[in-house]
């Protein structure tokens, strides 16, 4: 596939981030990422950083906000964007903050894709930097080419989370894809162990892996929950076959560089363990 051809294809809305008949509510958002992120901000908070940022205290049901997977569906929910007080903004997760952004970056023809990884800087409890399970946007300029954006932590929430960079740029060596992350864990030049899941208190290629898996279906357009399931993720680590292993480390490699796409659709399609079926 032509690389121009890939980047119409990021610019395409998939089922996930289509806005549907809200499309009429992007008529008026910004071309700025920045101002992006803060559109976003005024209408959605963390839904574990409801009580520490804000002392609100979420329902269940306001909880079960970040579980909403389509963003017209999410849209619905929020009913404009209208800046809000803290309780009555949507209760997200770090991947509703990237699926907002990257549907908005289409519609604006800004190719844009969701990625898994692992960042260092977005605790929300205060705890030392090792590198938490998070998810990004990648966005394409044609003066940069691709670049990390993180709609979580810009905007009003840079203090709260101290960010120290351009939340519009992350530094790669603040967030790392999930493949890069398990490449340089099997090569021994990072710690496996400074890689975790904080709120299942699991750490190292155990949930590196997995990531793998929804990163390359994320560079599919398919832009799950970070906690889906499916295939290969379904096998414990401690289980995986040689040739699963190997398998991982192929898509480790397509993950690590985003892509080609080619190569990303080649690799699911002859390998069912990495589909969701």
């Amino acid at each position: 596939m032509a690389f121009g051809n890939e980047l119409d294809f990021y610019r395409q809305q998939t089922e996930i981030t289509d806005p549907g008949d809200l499309a009429g509510w992007y008529a008026d958002i910004p071309d700025d990422v920045a101002e992006l992120i803060r559109l976003i901000q005024n209408v959605a908070m963390h839904r574990d950083g409801a009580l520490w940022r804000f002392g609100v205290m979420l329902s269940d049901q306001r909880y079960a906000e970040g579980e909403t997977r389509e963003v017209r569906e999410i849209l619905a929910l929020l009913g404009g964007f209208a800046e809000r007080p803290p309780e009555d903004r949507f209760g997200a997760t770090c991947r509703d903050f990237c699926v907002l952004l990257v549907s908005m970056l289409r519609h604006r023809g800004v190719p844009a894709r969701v990625r898994g990884g692992f960042g260092n800087y977005n605790w929300i409890f205060g705890a030392p930097r090792l590198f938490d399970d998070h998810w990004v946007v990648e966005y394409w300029t044609a003066e940069h080419g691709w670049r990390l954006a993180d709609a979580q932590v810009g905007g009003s929430a840079m203090h709260d989370y101290r960010i120290d960079f351009d939340p519009v740029d992350v530094p790669r060596d603040r967030f790392v894809v999930a493949g890069q992350a398990w490449l340089d864990c099997c090569a021994g030049t990072r710690d496996p162990e400074t890689f975790i899941v904080s709120g299942l208190r699991r750490r190292g290629l155990p949930v590196i892996g997995p990531t793998v898996v929804r990163d390359l279906a994320a560079l599919n357009g398919i832009e799950c929950f970070p906690w889906d399931e499916w295939g290969i993720m379904k096998v414990p680590y401690e289980r995986l076959s040689a040739d699963e292993l190997a398998l991982l480390e192929n898509a480790a490699k397509i993950s690590a560089i985003g892509g080609p796409l080619e190569d990303v659709r080649r690799l699911r399609s002859a390998h069912p363990a990495l589909r969701a079926e």
